[in-house]
């Protein structure tokens, strides 16, 4: 192999070393890919619940709301007898978890749950309120 020859296999491996790939990469990328292509179109309100409970993805979290919602998804917001701390879903409908509540703490939202757990669902804002009363005074002692 001539001097000339051997630069010129060499130049071409360069400039191909920015595009070629990994093909263990590839293949693992192309299983995963398929695996979510299936689940989003025989599961798509199960998959949406938890690319939202897995925090997004490239897009703000509206979006996969309202792909749910077109998807068939019923959208409940935040409820306190039905909601969990992350998103969850009952048959069709899909209920926001108390993580979507800006500012809400996490202790707090988890009280409520066990609350809701211990003593029953919340009947009306005043058990929601000595409910909030009792889970405030325990995480702060």
């Amino acid at each position: 192999m001539t001097k000339k020859i051997s630069r010129e296999i060499w130049r071409q491996m360069e400039s191909f070393a920015g595009y070629s790939f990994n093909k263990a990469h590839s293949a693992s990328y192309a299983v995963e890919s398929y695996q979510s292509l299936f689940l989003k179109t025989y599961y798509p309100l199960e998959f949406m619940v938890a690319v939202l409970n897995n925090y997004g993805g490239f897009y703000n979290r509206k979006v996969y709301v309202n792909e749910a919602r077109i998807s068939g998804g019923t959208i409940c917001l935040p409820c306190v007898n039905q909601s969990i701390f992350n998103t969850s879903i009952q048959g069709k409908d899909i209920y926001l978890g108390f993580d979507c509540l800006q500012n809400l703490e996490g202790k707090l939202a988890r009280r409520i749950i066990s609350e809701r757990e211990r003593y029953g669902a919340y009947q009306s804002m005043g058990t929601l309120s000595k409910g909030r009363k009792r889970a405030l005074s325990r995480s702060l002692s």
